[in-house]
């Protein structure tokens, strides 16, 4: 994929969160738009953010630590992505950003403990199947109350017991994506 084109897709995505945003009664720059840049050279993350993208998401972590270790200028953010075990959450808090992946308690709270071990604050992302289809992961609907109440609660924190993450917005596998790009964050 050369520049231009690129340049192409990234418009039009943003031509269709804007029109997504509309619909839901939103103003377009409320939606953050995160590349998906998995499987794709440093070269072309590089390319993305020359041309006005600053958050781009990775799903697995060995792939993408030499990406953010060769590329992570002031202004630009990494998204952890896609489902994260918990033996790996050491690995992911200092380079990453955002985790957008959390579905359990016990994730999030090793998330806090390494966090607090950097002294950062990790913004998370609570994932709900909300369809409850076998192949979507996250925590199940019924257990979303316990998973969010402690966040909701505090305004800090996934749990009592953790004050380096915040719940961001929830991820809800089996939703369509201009309904997902354009509903409001719970802060």
């Amino acid at each position: 994929m050369d520049e231009a084109q690129l340049a192409d897709n990234i418009a039009q995505v943003r031509s269709t969160i804007a029109e997504a945003a509309r619909q839901a009664g939103r103003r377009p720059e409320e939606v953050t738009l995160v590349a998906v840049s998995k499987t794709m050279p440093v070269a072309l993350v590089r390319i993305a953010y020359n041309l006005g993208v600053s958050h781009f998401g990775e799903n697995r972590v060995q792939e993408a630590l030499p990406k953010i270790e060769a590329f992570h200028p002031e202004g630009m953010y990494w998204h952890m992505i896609g489902h994260l075990q918990s033996n790996k959450a050491g690995k992911v808090v200092a380079p990453f950003d955002y985790v957008q992946s959390v579905d359990s308690l016990h994730l999030a709270r090793a998330l806090d403990r390494y966090a607090d071990q950097h002294g950062k604050r990790l913004p998370v992302l609570l994932q709900v199947n909300v369809s409850g289809e076998a192949s979507k992961e996250g925590a199940p609907l019924a257990e979303a109350p316990e998973l969010a109440r402690p966040a909701a609660h505090r305004g800090t924190g996934v749990d009592d017991d953790c004050a380096a993450g915040r719940e961001r917005r929830g991820g809800t596998p089996g939703v369509s994506q201009a309904a997902h790009a354009a509903r409001p964050a719970a802060h």
